[in-house]
């Protein structure tokens, strides 16, 4: 008996080529221009926002954009991969693009690559760097994690509006619905608030702090909630705020500053340990580095 060939592997295989020719590869409009001088009779407004994911989907604006932070995100990189360079070109950039519909996170960064090869006229390789790279393992004495409760069915009211409540090193106490991780600074002391976070959002922070890949190695796979304090000094925040790991926008800063001067706290490696009963151990290996052949310091027209 002869068998008769399906028609279906060719419907399929019409169908993905529709729906590939379907998906965006560029914004709709983009406007890029450097930035003007900063005013500062008004707040501050810098950094990037919106994107898929966020709660402006169709709209990505950045203010006072560096490159670096236009790389990091666009190639989803760690600060390391890419460092700051003091004595490099300072200049900085607006961005207005409108997102198309339905696009993803990876469609999404695809955009942005293509906007700083086209604007920019970036061009760049990676390079193998040897460097001390770390893992994150459970202490001898144990993992001390407390693991996140279930979220609630039916979203608490939110409460009225109450003077600030602050905690014993004068940081403010997060609101009850907080998700996410955060590090702040308080002169001396450094406050690492993390709610419904996964071991390895942890290695990525302390990534942050180390300058080199973490990798986490506790074979741990709940999300967790911590609340830990340490020196200012040893998150690298003893000079003034800036942010670490994932935080919320404008979340990482210096705050409440009459309740910890003059503490002395362990660092927040130590502090793991005691606390949560966790480790870093340090090794030999090799990271990517991103490093730029070409790049146009004032971008092409809009």
């Amino acid at each position: 008996m002869q068998l008769r060939k399906s028609r279906f592997p060719l419907l399929l295989a019409v169908c993905a080529v529709v729906y590939g020719q379907d998906q965006p590869t560029t914004f709709e409009v983009a406007s890029v221009k450097i930035s003007p001088p900063i005013d500062h009779s008004k707040p501050p407004n810098f950094g990037c926002s919106g994107g898929p994911g966020t709660a402006d989907p169709g709209l990505y604006v950045c203010h006072y954009a560096t490159l670096q932070t236009l790389v990091i995100q666009a190639y989803n990189l760690a600060a390391y991969q890419f460092p700051y360079v003091p004595s490099g070109d300072h200049t900085t950039y607006d961005i207005e693009a409108k997102v198309p519909a339905r696009t993803t996170l990876e469609q999404f960064r695809g955009m942005e690559q293509r906007l700083l090869a086209e604007r920019w006229k970036l061009a760049y390789h990676f390079e193998k760097k040897p460097a001390a790279v770390y893992d994150l393992v459970i202490a001898k004495s144990g993992a001390k994690l407390r693991e996140s409760a279930p979220d609630p069915v039916e979203k608490p009211q939110p409460a009225p509006a109450a003077r600030v409540v602050r905690d014993e090193y004068g940081f403010r106490i997060q609101p009850a619905d907080f998700k996410g991780q955060v590090i702040e600074r308080n002169l001396e002391v450094a406050r690492w608030t993390a709610r419904g976070i996964t071991t390895a959002r942890m290695a990525k922070a302390l990534a942050g702090l180390l300058k080199g890949p973490v990798t986490d190695a506790t074979g741990l796979g709940g999300e967790y909630d911590f609340t830990i304090y340490c020196s200012a000094a040893s998150v690298g925040l003893s000079s003034g705020p800036e942010a670490v790991g994932s935080a919320p926008a404008g979340a990482a800063r210096a705050v409440g500053e009459e309740a910890a001067e003059g503490v002395s706290l362990p660092s927040v490696f130590a502090v793991l340990q005691d606390k949560l009963g966790l480790t870093i151990e340090k090794k030999q290996g090799f990271f990517d580095l991103f490093v730029v052949d070409h790049v146009e310091k004032v971008p092409v027209g809009n």
